[in-house]
């Protein structure tokens, strides 16, 4: 049986992929990693990237802690 945390983080996995490597906002993800300064001068709005991806991370720590708090009240 496969479990619904499994299939939960499947698909959080597929989803951050697709988003990093498909998508604009992934580009400028990578951009910024790369060298932010650049990043700014190349005209890419580099607080709202941030912002994104801040937004991203709380939203998978919500989800981890919704699966753990799950796990732990059986």
């Amino acid at each position: 049986e496969i479990s619904a945390c499994l299939v939960g983080s499947e698909m959080c996995i597929e989803t951050d992929g697709y988003l990093t490597s498909k998508t604009t906002v992934g580009r400028h993800l990578y951009a910024i990693g790369g060298n932010e300064k650049a990043a700014q001068l190349s005209g890419i709005n580099t607080n709202q990237v941030y912002f994104i991806a801040y937004a991203n991370m709380g939203l998978l720590a919500a989800v981890i802690f919704d699966v753990e708090s799950k796990k732990r009240a059986k």
